[in-house]
């Protein structure tokens, strides 16, 4: 059984299903935010001082501030998580614009086809590559306010963002099929 379905008849033309594995993923990327920023609500936000940074340099040092306030750290630690879960969004919004297209000609309909070939490769592999994305990003928060931090973690970051998204494009990549699969 494959991580994603393409329909094959002329009623649904190139739609796309989501597997239980892509719905998994993004139930999991939901609770990493959810418990993630409980966490740094309950462990790292009382160390907090005031005024709150919110703001950090390329050296890991604060250069923005505002007055302490919950909602504020509420909102900064869970901006990772909430891009990540829009990202997901967007991409049901695409799956259902794919879905809505009824081309009418052989040319229309193989482009249909490949862009859903397309949209079920990102989607077998969306859902890890979000969760680790938002672990990443909590745990440069967590570092950021827990006063652990130190002027290699935004390098250490945006490597670790780079080796996700270069694993992610090398496998979307393996499990496109080639010229002669489309045919």
């Amino acid at each position: 059984m494959t991580d994603q379905h393409l329909w094959s008849d002329d009623e649904h033309p190139g739609e796309v299903r989501a597997s239980s594995s892509y719905w998994g993923w993004l139930i999991a990327t939901l609770a990493l935010g959810v418990i993630g920023v409980w966490v740094l609500v309950v462990r790292v936000y009382p160390g907090v001082p005031d005024p709150m940074p919110v703001h950090w340099n390329g050296a890991g040092v604060a250069d923005g501030f505002t007055p302490k306030s919950l909602g504020e750290f509420i909102a900064i630690a869970g901006l990772g998580p909430f891009f990540c879960l829009v990202v997901f969004g967007i991409i049901e919004v695409v799956a259902a614009v794919n879905r809505g297209a009824r081309p009418g000609d052989g040319a229309a309909l193989e482009g249909q086809r490949r862009r859903s070939e397309g949209l079920a490769v990102t989607r077998k592999h969306l859902g890890w590559y979000l969760f680790a994305m938002s672990a990443l990003v909590l745990a440069l928060v967590a570092r950021g306010y827990s006063g652990t931090s130190s002027r290699w973690d935004l390098l250490v970051f945006l490597v670790a963002v780079f080796a996700l998204t270069a694993v992610l494009v090398v496998v979307a990549t393996r499990d496109l099929p080639g010229p002669a699969a489309r045919r």
